[in-house]
């Protein structure tokens, strides 16, 4: 895909995004999913049941949850 035509399809998509009739928002899980495989590889069997179990633990993971795009609606 050429640059002018991934740019078009990124302003289409913004359009249909923004203009969109529901509240949609974009969020990055990356750095949770890092959290959890740390949680992992340092011998934690049962991920759910170490959040549960660790509030600080769970607010680090909803700290790490990043918005990246909010619509019109949803603002």
């Amino acid at each position: 895909m050429d640059d002018q035509a991934e740019s078009r399809d990124e302003a289409r998509y913004r359009t249909l995004f923004e203009g969109a009739p529901v509240g949609i928002w974009d969020e990055d899980f990356s750095a949770v999913k890092e959290l959890l495989a740390d949680l992992i590889s340092s011998g934690a069997e049962h991920v759910r049941t170490g959040l549960e179990s660790n509030a600080e633990l769970l607010s680090e993971a909803i700290r790490r949850v990043r918005v990246r795009h909010v619509n019109r609606v949803a603002r």
